[in-house]
């Protein structure tokens, strides 16, 4: 057999291969819904207290823990969200676990920004920073007397309101535009989509073509801020640029000042906090890093306090997750497992590029229909939509400040120690995937980098090191090799239709073409399936305005053919492992302006 009719029947073997692991999503799906989608109950505040007291038990006390290290942009949305959940304020609490490095660094930002103010007040400087312009044009909204700016724009939503409200429009402008200044402080993202995601907040009855105009408006003004009047600069003071830009820690305050009657908790790391449970202060500063931040939390836990949860700054969880959680302790809270709910990964699905969005997609989907398989076999957890019972955070003294995935690292201790299994909670979280490609590999590098760690602190000949191999690194280079032999193919398949290069005689065969072309269909339909399913998911304030019908779609069908990007960080992660190659630490996760 020629060498060219070997390699392509090869190909063809591991192309057809690759769509067999692709029907496995179909198997994960009956056993998913069939066990736990279609088994879900509704579970009431009274059906909870009723057994309570058949009991003779107390509805279960609930901490749940965010680490929220520069996490300005999303903190505040977050918290809004915690507070909605439905379960007595006064039987869970919120502990919010900002970082002192993110404090330190926001002053000598606010420091510098203040001494370019003073030199551009005395003339000394030209050109200003963005970042200083900004803040120039907050205190002209702090300061002025409405201006040029706010009369387009009261004039412009006068002509779209038919109702006399002057005074409420107005204090709607003021508080849209400082928003999007703000915003504009923290985000990449250009002035324009600031404005229409702030004017569809205030304003829900504008159509998307008036949201347009008033943008522009927006956009107009931004551009001239080199004209702003600064003659109240003499009354800045670090009080007013924390209130202008303020961080993590300055927004929590203010919401746990403003919801008093939850109880939402905020605590700073400190540099030198050594970062084990319960741990102690050093004479040096630590690197921060989730764990350790987690470790620091759970000192501030409320004596009462029997169950903690774990959700990331940008979390959204299920308004009913804490009355299924709560339902699983009271039915038997001594053999109560570790409890791991789904996470939809696809939140700012309008703001990522085409990996991204794949990546994300793919992930909800691994969630929602494999999450069950796995648990079956391995203690994974997540490290958010994640309760434990505080007894067994205690047992095995916390979480490992130096893992880069200190969640699989505490399942896979727990399991070890405590005997803990990990039970799937049908209830989901929708959170974010970072926007960029660059963002999409090191978290995903992160991960995969952990989950070998981890691996290498087991014994070899142990059960959990088996499975960690099998559903790890095995998979992901089996998981690489199928990505990659699908674009060869298809290549191949064009490239010969095209004339360009002379095809293997096998391919000759239009059976045999057909077939080929045809295992193309199920990727892209299933990518498309996947867009519909959890389309419920994404934040529709920054979908694009005024885009053709299918655009979406269609960006869609062109990520899909680059699905042999997916697991690439996870097939370089097993290679620097290999090589002895260490990674640099951990990397704090990318988020997206909301």
């Amino acid at each position: 057999m020629e060498i060219s009719k070997a390699l392509f029947y090869t190909a063809s073997i591991f192309y057809l291969f690759s769509f067999l692991l692709f029907i496995r999503f179909f198997i994960w799906k009956r056993y998913a819904n069939k066990n736990f989608w279609s088994k879900k109950e509704n579970i009431s505040i009274e059906y909870l207290q009723y057994v309570a007291k058949h009991k003779n038990l107390s509805l279960p006390f609930i901490s749940i823990l965010i680490p929220a290290k520069n996490e300005a942009q999303v903190i505040e949305s977050t918290l809004k969200n915690m507070i909605k959940l439905n379960y007595p304020s006064s039987r869970f609490e919120v502990i919010v676990i900002t970082d002192e490095r993110e404090e330190k660094s926001r002053k000598e930002i606010l420091k510098s920004i203040l001494e370019e103010l003073i030199s551009y007040r005395n003339g000394v400087l030209k050109a200003i920073s963005k970042k200083t312009k900004t803040v120039l044009s907050l205190l002209n909204l702090e300061y002025g007397e409405n201006g040029e700016f706010y009369y387009k724009v009261f004039t412009k939503l006068s002509e779209y309101s038919t109702e006399d409200r002057k005074e409420e429009i107005l204090r709607y402008i003021q508080k849209s535009a400082r928003d999007i200044l703000r915003r504009s402080f923290y985000s990449k993202r250009s002035y324009y989509h600031e404005g229409i995601f702030v004017l569809r907040s205030f304003f829900p009855y504008l159509s998307k073509r008036k949201i347009s105009q008033l943008s522009l408006i927006y956009a107009s003004y931004l551009e001239s801020l080199e004209r702003l009047d600064i003659s109240n600069l003499n009354e800045l003071s670090f009080e007013l640029l924390n209130s202008i830009l303020p961080g993590t820690k300055s927004i929590s305050e203010r919401f746990a000042a403003e919801f008093t009657e939850y109880n939402v908790k905020i605590c700073e790391v400190p540099v030198n906090f050594s970062g084990k449970f319960p741990g102690g202060f050093l004479n040096r500063e630590v690197n921060s890093t989730k764990g350790r931040a987690l470790n620091f939390g759970l000192r501030f836990l409320s004596r009462d306090s029997n169950i903690v949860g774990f959700y990331d700054a940008e979390s959204r969880p299920s308004a009913e997750v804490l009355l299924y959680v709560a339902e699983r302790y009271l039915s038997d809270a001594e053999k109560m497992n570790i409890l791991q709910g789904p996470l939809f990964q696809v939140r700012n699905f309008y703001n990522m590029g085409l990996i991204s969005r794949l990546g994300g997609l793919f992930k909800a989907v691994s969630h929602d229909w494999y999450l069950p398989i796995i648990f079956k076999t391995l203690p994974f957890v997540g490290g958010t939509n994640l309760f434990v019972l505080r007894s067994t955070i205690e047992k095995v003294s916390g979480f490992d400040p130096n893992s880069l995935t200190e969640d699989l690292e505490f399942g896979v201790r727990s399991y070890l120690t405590c005997g803990k299994r990990v039970e799937f909670l049908p209830v989901i979280s929708t959170e974010q995937t970072p926007p960029l490609f660059k963002g999409y590999f090191n978290q995903r590098l992160r991960w995969a980098y952990g989950h070998l760690e981890v691996m290498s602190k087991l014994k070899k000949s142990s059960r959990l090191y088996f499975e960690l191999l099998v559903k790890g690194p095995l998979e992901w280079i089996l998981y690489q090799l199928s990505g990659l032999l699908v674009v060869i193919m298809n290549v191949i398949f064009i490239l010969s239709r095209l004339n360009i290069i002379s095809p293997p005689s096998a391919s000759n065969n239009s059976y045999f073409n057909f077939a080929l072309l045809a295992l193309n269909i199920p990727y892209l339909l299933f990518s498309i399936y996947c867009y519909n399913r959890y389309e419920f998911s994404f934040d529709k304030n920054f979908k694009p305005l005024n885009e053709l019908p299918g655009f979406e779609i269609t960006k869609l069908v062109i990520s899909s053919l680059l699905v042999f990007l997916l697991p690439l960080p996870y097939t370089w992660a097993t290679v620097l492992k290999v090589s002895g190659r260490k990674l640099r630490g951990w990397v704090k996760t990318e988020r997206t302006t909301e």
